[in-house]
């Protein structure tokens, strides 16, 4: 008999949860339920669209090639990218990997409660454990500064790292928490996967270690002096391995070191530093009230300490300092606090990133501050009615907020309206403007845009990306609609001279191609078309748009192998069917 109650109350604590769960997934999808409507912003098509290294069919050496240290965040694309080439299906996957870490998170604050109040009976811990589940995975779900990690296709990189360190978190709580040698073995079996898995998917995942010894020596301690030293071992093998690369030379160890830890070598560190002070703030501040939420920024790099850097750097140092003094009373807080400024250490300290601002960097961060907020919540309010009564209002403002910004995201010119509003010296929010207008057929209004963003790019700093080969490209496409032709080619001539990178040339000279196609001027168009596909012979829109121009060249002997080619990498494309029809007649 009492078999059957203990059987009885645990299916209903763990029913309690799926239930609680199912609530949290239908909520975020609702709040998300227009993402399908989003196109590809910035580096979607760089990254996606026009990735070689990603097309299918999916080449892991080529993707290991490409970037290693992002091999799992790619590979998952080039899959998606060979299932279902369309937006809506990368922001399927993208929410749903969304939603799996928010859920893990309301674990996470689970196990953590669990280590704390161990103490205390398991029917009353279970009301409070599941109210605690609940809102911190809807929090975290409905965050509007969340969104842009969610909508922005190509930061699927972000989510997925950030589910891999939350599982491996997770993981390795069970194995300590477990009271079962095998089983508590198993779990850290898991949790090392997850950290390798993470590693290889973005690298902000270098914190993880530093992660699991803030952990235990908040919550356990036992282990803090045999992961310091494991740590400190495998350290001094990576400082070994490095200064072996570098010919054994102590100046090019430190060079070597010094490229690997930036993106640019425009910011010097220091200034890095001091604009991240004021960044992180504002991270903060956008958090608690998410005005202004945007993709591009144009905030300054800070060359010298003034008034404003010095109180933003005093401000972390006191939250940081408080943390830590206060761990024992709070270690919840603690960590929440901590694991904030932890995980942005990689992208927002001393490693100068050519763009220094993003919202989606604050995605995993942004679990600390969760954490934290929960901590908050539960040393003041212990009443359950009182605890739902403060949340529900912000959870429905974050509801609102988040589901109005994914609606923004889905109309291109309305985004970048609201971007150049708020960046008005940002050169890429111009270009993305002109370029919503050009494909919405509104060339006339596009060009103003463009040439605005030229100038702005010819004063923007050395840090910065740049004019993009991408943006001259759509210029002339407006250019040439507005028979500006002398201006097109200008640019276009420009262009040739100064990109050599393969894909983003082939992309030019099919272009150039395209546009004498149109012209009927065929033995023209073929000169490009013909040295495209020798830079990049896995484009299938250069491959059948030099079998067009053989054609009409009546070059049949070399289409043939070029539509065999092209048949190859888009199996049934009509167009490609129907020329092979067309050549088969003609040699007949």
């Amino acid at each position: 008999m009492k078999v059957s109650i203990f059987k009885t109350k645990k299916m209903k604590y763990l029913s309690n949860y799926f239930i609680y769960s199912v609530l949290t997934i239908v909520i975020t999808i609702l709040c998300y339920s227009n993402i399908g409507t989003v196109g590809y912003y910035l580096d979607d098509y760089s990254s996606i669209v026009n990735n070689p290294a990603i097309a299918p069919p999916t080449d892991l050496a080529t993707i290991w090639s490409f970037s290693t240290m992002r091999f799992l965040a790619y590979s998952l694309l080039s899959f998606e990218r060979g299932i279902l080439f369309e937006p809506s299906f990368f922001h399927f996957v993208g929410l749903s990997i969304h939603i799996v870490c928010s859920l893990i998170i309301g674990l996470i604050i689970v196990q953590f409660l669990q280590l704390l109040d161990k103490d205390k009976g398991e029917t009353e811990l279970s009301i409070s454990y599941k109210s605690y589940f609940f809102t911190s995975s809807l929090l975290f779900a409905v965050l509007p500064q969340n969104s842009q990690t969610v909508v922005y296709i190509v930061q699927q990189t972000t989510s997925l790292v950030s589910l891999f360190y939350l599982l491996t978190i997770s993981f390795y709580l069970f194995s300590r928490a477990s009271k079962n040698s095998r089983a508590s073995k198993v779990y850290l079996f898991f949790s090392l996967l997850f950290f390798v898995g993470a590693l290889f998917t973005k690298q902000n995942a270098f914190t993880l270690p530093f992660a699991i010894l803030l952990i235990e020596w908040l919550f356990f301690g036992k282990w803090l002096k045999r992961l310091t030293l494991s740590y400190i071992f495998f350290g001094v093998i990576g400082a070994g391995y490095i200064f072996y690369l570098s010919n054994m030379d102590i100046s090019n160890f430190l060079g070597k070191l010094d490229d690997l830890s930036r993106e640019t070598s425009d910011i010097n560190r220091l200034d890095y530093f001091r604009s991240q002070v004021g960044i992180i703030f504002h991270y903060i501040t956008q958090f608690i009230y998410p005005n202004s939420l945007r993709l591009e920024y144009d905030w300054d790099v800070v060359r010298d300490w003034n008034i404003a850097t010095v109180l933003f750097t005093c401000f972390h140092l006191v939250i940081v300092i408080l943390a830590i003094i206060y761990r024992k009373k709070n270690t919840l807080l603690a960590f929440g606090v901590l694991f904030y400024y932890l995980a942005h250490s990689i992208e927002s300290s001393f490693l100068p990133i050519k763009d220094i601002v993003f919202e989606h960097r604050t995605y995993l961060p942004n679990v600390g501050l969760v954490i934290a907020c929960i901590a908050l919540l539960n040393l003041f309010v212990k009443d359950k009615l009182r605890y739902l009564f403060l949340l529900f209002p912000v959870l429905i403002a974050g509801i609102t907020v988040t589901k109005l910004r994914v609606d923004e995201w889905g109309n291109k010119e309305k985004f970048y309206l609201n971007e150049i509003k708020h960046s008005p010296k940002n050169a890429r929010a111009y270009t993305a403007l002109a370029a919503a207008f050009q494909d919405n057929g509104n060339c006339a209004k596009a060009i103003g845009y463009y040439s605005h963003a030229i100038a702005l790019y010819r004063l923007s700093p050395k840090h910065d990306l740049g004019l993009q080969p991408e943006t001259l490209q759509n210029y002339i496409v407006c250019l040439r609609q507005l028979r500006i032709d002398e201006k097109a080619e200008f640019f276009e001539q420009h262009l040739l001279g100064q990109v050599n990178e393969p894909i983003r040339r082939s992309q030019i000279l099919l272009q150039r191609g395209i546009f004498f196609m149109k012209s009927e001027q065929f033995l023209k168009a073929e000169e490009p078309l013909t040295e495209a596909i020798k830079l990049n012979s896995k484009s299938f829109p250069i491959a059948i748009n030099l079998v067009v121009t053989k054609v009409k060249l009546n070059k049949l002997k070399h289409a043939e192998p070029l539509l065999k080619h092209a048949l190859a990498l888009k199996p049934n494309d009509p167009l490609a069917t129907d020329l092979l029809q067309q050549i088969q007649q003609l040699k007949n």
